[in-house]
């Protein structure tokens, strides 16, 4: 049974929805079904769905099984300015990596 949801600031719950609908739209986008993302970050379906969702209870390792079997990173460097304020989708900083003739290229969201 998942653990309750923490309370969230607003601004977090926001920045976690947008995180899991990037998530989500990666995976759609490399037409990988979700029992293959689950088992590549060995967690359940049900548990990569609820990332995919948004919900804060799942833990920070799952989050970031399911980042690195996708392809993708956070990008920490990339302030929240102003703190605690709304910030546009375009700034959440999540990096595409992709792998190619042993090269990893990145292109952060949150440089523009």
């Amino acid at each position: 049974m998942p653990s309750p949801s923490p309370v969230l600031i607003a601004t977090a719950d926001h920045r976690l929805a947008l995180l899991g609908q990037r998530i989500h739209a990666r995976r759609k986008a490399l037409k990988i079904n979700a029992k293959t993302v689950a088992e590549a970050a060995k967690i359940s379906r049900m548990t990569l769905l609820r990332i995919e969702r948004g919900v804060p209870s799942v833990t920070m390792g799952a989050y970031m099984n399911v980042l690195e079997a996708l392809g993708l990173a956070i990008d920490l460097n990339t302030p929240a300015v102003p703190p605690l304020s709304v910030v546009p989708p375009e700034r959440i900083g999540i990096v595409e990596a992709h792998l190619g003739d042993n090269k990893r290229v990145a292109r952060t969201a949150a440089a523009r």
